[in-house]
């Protein structure tokens, strides 16, 4: 007997194929991998090579208002193949077939029905490994939002400059969690942002929420990217079966050197980030360090336009004394 869950991804390629006589020069099948080996010099291990994340991606535009996108990931937690996305973009003001992108610069209004990345923060931009500079991400992003993916409807509006999101999801408490977010692009090279979200049980009672602050400039070689976010019943990308009233916080400064887009290119990348982490909640059943600090260094080939070579430290205190620090190689490759 098929197991349908295991199965899923059957059917987006089932999708593109019935309806391939539309505009088959708009279809596009891309995607990525990446392979990663750990060294924990304070424990003396090697964790040995694994595969971190594998994703194929299938967009396909339909008429001048409709698109089609999915992507079929590795779970690298569980070991199976899931249907991470699968979703319709519908374009209300412009004529032109967009493909769905995990952020789309054109000016345009849409609405995104299905299965998506929710598009809040600075986490959606770069949870898959070819778009963040290193391999790990931020750790408040780990404790809160956490790749936060789910079905839904989204609508959004990009204009020159502001871009505004609003999604309605599934929530962790078995009702409906709305988001908002909302970015300023008054000067050029820079973006302001603001989100938050409040999750409802079947009652509609709200039972838990997130509000954030994010910063990205760019200027020549540098990239500064800098994200505050406060939590309440969130923790890990669930819903928080620690205590009703679990208050956490937290925020990161990440800058990225890419001598690669100077004149003279270099093809080799530096990055440095800061994270800190504070749980105020004095009456968890288990322990919680009050502070976390995480500091980041790494350095990056670009082997050519489709795949790098990364090199990662990190140290962090995770239980708030002693500190443990980590090596990471990655290899990412993009198709």
């Amino acid at each position: 007997m098929i197991n349908l869950k295991q199965h899923l991804f059957i059917f987006p390629v089932f999708f593109l194929l019935i309806f391939n006589g539309y505009s088959q020069e708009q279809t596009e099948l891309t995607g990525f991998f990446d392979i990663i080996n750990n060294y924990q010099p304070s424990l003396g291990e090697i964790n040995g090579f694994k595969i971190n994340q594998f994703e194929i991606d299938i967009s396909k535009g339909f008429t001048d208002e409709f698109s089609f996108g999915s992507a079929i990931a590795y779970n690298n937690e569980n070991g199976n193949i899931e249907l991470s996305m699968v979703f319709l973009h519908y374009n209300l003001l412009t004529k032109e077939i967009k493909h769905p992108r995990r952020t789309e610069e054109d000016e345009h209004a849409g609405i995104v029905i299905g299965k998506f990345d929710v598009p809040i923060g600075l986490d959606y931009l770069s949870f898959a490994s070819p778009d963040r500079p290193v391999v790990s991400q931020p750790l408040i992003i780990e404790k809160t939002i956490g790749g936060w993916n789910d079905v839904g409807v989204n609508l959004h509006l990009n204009r020159k400059y502001f871009r505004f999101n609003f999604s309605a999801v599934n929530g962790f408490n078995k009702g409906v969690n709305f988001a908002g977010d909302l970015v300023f692009k008054m000067i050029p090279g820079i973006k302001l942002g603001l989100f938050h979200t409040s999750d409802f049980n079947a009652k509609m009672i709200r039972k838990s929420w997130i509000n954030g602050a994010y910063l990205m400039a760019e200027k020549g070689v540098f990239e500064l990217k800098s994200e505050f976010i406060r939590a309440n019943g969130i923790y890990g990308g669930e819903a928080d079966t620690l205590n009703d009233d679990h208050l956490h916080d937290g925020f990161y400064v990440q800058l990225l050197t890419d001598l690669s887009k100077e004149r003279v290119s270099w093809p080799i990348f530096f990055t440095l980030r800061y994270s800190e982490w504070f749980d105020e909640n004095k009456n968890s059943p288990v322990f919680l360090a009050d502070k976390i600090e995480r500091y980041v260094a790494g350095i990056g080939w670009h082997i050519n336009t489709y795949s790098s070579l990364r090199l990662e430290y990190q140290n962090e205190n995770p239980r708030g004394a002693k500190r443990f620090d980590r090596l990471t190689a990655q290899m990412v490759v993009e198709f």
